[in-house]
């Protein structure tokens, strides 16, 4: 008994195949005759291609777009933070780099104390 060899065929060759049976300007004998598919599988690619282009038009892309541009938000929102207490702490451990040891005391008047943008819990925490 002779076994068949299963063949695969590349995406591109898929696609092609797809086109042809969207186009519906030869049936699917013709097709399955000129390629050597059999008629089944054009109809399952015919499907999955129509299938492919739904996606392509629907809502989910919006959704996946409204995602990523909360994530950029939120991820620029926490930058921003990030850059305060960097900046913050450029500049008081600017003049205190040459002190080997600090006591609370004298941390906590290092608290800037009129500061809006980064909180005193915040800047004491960083000291």
């Amino acid at each position: 008994m002779e076994q068949k060899i299963r063949r695969n065929h590349p995406p591109a060759f898929k696609a092609k195949v797809a086109v042809e049976a969207l186009k519906e300007q030869k049936t699917i004998a013709e097709l399955s005759g000129i390629y050597s598919i059999h008629p089944t599988q054009i109809v399952k690619w015919k499907k999955q291609a129509l299938d492919i282009l739904a996606a392509g038009f629907g809502s989910g892309q919006k959704v996946k777009e409204k995602e990523d541009s909360d994530l950029m938000q939120e991820l620029y929102l926490q930058i921003g933070r990030l850059k305060v207490e960097v900046d913050f702490l450029k500049k008081r451990w600017a003049y205190l780099k040459d002190e080997n040891h600090l006591s609370p005391q004298e941390i906590v008047s290092h608290i800037n104390k009129t500061s809006s943008v980064l909180p005193k819990g915040v800047q004491a925490d960083l000291l």
